[in-house]
């Protein structure tokens, strides 16, 4: 994603888009137009999951279960 992207996906999310959240999270995961930031990852993960956001729930549990914690995972498998 290129930075004027990503910049409007930042204002969208901070509007409660969660799809813009989500870019914004998988940027972080990749790097290219930032640096990957696997902590920024996760904030934009769980701001997504806040918004309802299926994906993103999907991908903390995941994120959660290899990290063997398992209360957490189930949590946010069971939103996703």
């Amino acid at each position: 994603a290129k930075v004027e992207e990503l910049r409007r996906d930042a204002e969208a999310a901070l509007l409660a888009d969660a799809q813009a959240a989500e870019r914004l999270a998988k940027a972080y995961g990749a790097g290219g137009a930032v640096p990957t930031d696997p902590a920024r990852q996760l904030e934009w993960l769980h701001y997504a999951a806040a918004l309802g956001s299926a994906t993103a729930n999907y991908e903390l549990s995941r994120h959660y279960r290899q990290q063997s914690q398992i209360p957490l995972a189930s949590r946010f498998q069971a939103r996703a």
